[in-house]
């Protein structure tokens, strides 16, 4: 912090920083960067629509750790605009429900055998915000919610061009991702006024399922049956690999814009980008 004379010459500089910047992918080039001083540490953006790092908690985790040692009294805050309620941050954190929090809304979380607390807000809009986004982004487009009321950034998906009968779908299968389960319907349309291309229709699954060693699923957790795999490059079947192929031609059309957003975040994390 600098203070100017009258002829705009530095008469007084602050030899300790009041701000210290690092980013998260260089965590490991400010191990032992602790300079004894840091009490609160603002993680900004830390929520986004693109890709995350790879492995991308952890690096954060790293980076907090080396620059709070030993200070038990450090405060963390994350910082974001609400662009994205299927963030990988929150399963990291251990937080469900986020979609379901109402603005305004406190919740509490803590940890069992620590005395950690982590308190999440979803931020009420204010009435000078309210004003200056009434009088510079009326504009009737969904995806400006974000802006105009802190609604989540959505953006819209391709729906189903036509109904899909049961004689329709030549396979089904699930992916499990984070808290959510998506099934996917291979289509195969009979009708012959309509396509006869394949394609895959996905629709958020709400009951209660039971997957078994034989249903084609893709999910994070260790599973030891063939047909559970990880990644969507993992194709152990022929049906696998048609799956992969029709979503990498983007054959895909969504039940409703949730699950777009679903599997938009799916796909990232499996590292295909700027498919949906």
């Amino acid at each position: 912090m600098c203070f100017y004379d009258d002829e705009g010459k530095i008469a007084y500089k602050d030899e300790t920083p009041f701000c210290i910047t690092r980013a998260v992918n260089t965590w490991e080039t400010t191990k032992g960067a602790d300079v004894g001083i840091i009490h609160l540490i603002c993680f900004d953006e830390f929520l986004t629509r693109e890709a995350y790092l790879k492995d991308e908690f952890v690096m954060f985790s790293n980076l907090c750790s080396s620059l709070i040692r030993n200070r038990a009294d450090c405060v963390i805050y994350c910082i974001a605009n609400s662009v994205n309620k299927y963030a990988p941050y929150w399963q990291e954190f251990g937080i469900d429900g986020v979609d379901k929090m109402r603005q305004g809304e406190i919740r509490v979380y803590t940890y069992p055998n620590s005395k950690m607390k982590l308190a999440i807000e979803y931020c009420a809009q204010s009435l000078t915000t309210k004003e200056v986004n009434d009088n510079f982004f009326a504009f009737q487009n969904a995806q400006l919610d974000m802006i105009k009321s802190g609604g989540w950034e959505m953006a819209s998906y391709p729906k189903a061009p036509y109904p899909i009968y049961p004689e329709d779908v030549a396979y089904n299968f699930y992916i499990i991702f984070g808290e959510q389960c998506i099934k996917g319907q291979v289509v195969h349309p009979k009708d012959k006024a309509h396509r006869t291309d394949l394609f895959i229709f996905f629709y958020r699954q709400t009951k209660d399922i039971e997957i078994s060693n034989n249903t084609i699923c893709y999910t994070d957790q260790p599973d030891a049956s063939l047909m559970h795999v990880r990644y969507l490059k993992d194709t152990p079947t022929q049906v696998h690999t048609l799956i992969k192929d029709l979503i990498i031609k983007n054959n895909m059309y969504f039940a409703d814009n949730e699950v777009g957003e679903i599997m938009r975040n799916f796909l990232l994390d499996q590292g295909i980008k700027n498919l949906i």
